[in-house]
């Protein structure tokens, strides 16, 4: 008896997904830390918030 597994995507592929969407997570918690520390101290705030065409996030941010 022997067992034949096809992949629909390659193994490479997969890989590269795995660690898109985990640089997409991280990205967003450090953002979200960014905006949370900026609510907390009256130094800063957060103008504005942009997702670029290459998925990175812009915060502009201005000194009160």
């Amino acid at each position: 008896m022997s067992i034949k597994i096809e992949m629909e995507k390659d193994p490479k592929e997969i890989m590269e997904l795995m660690e898109k969407n985990t640089g997409r997570k991280l990205q967003e918690v450090i953002c979200e830390d960014i905006k949370q520390e900026v609510e907390k101290n009256n130094t800063f705030s957060l103008e504005n918030e942009e997702v670029l065409e290459d998925d990175s996030i812009l915060l502009t941010l201005t000194l009160n």
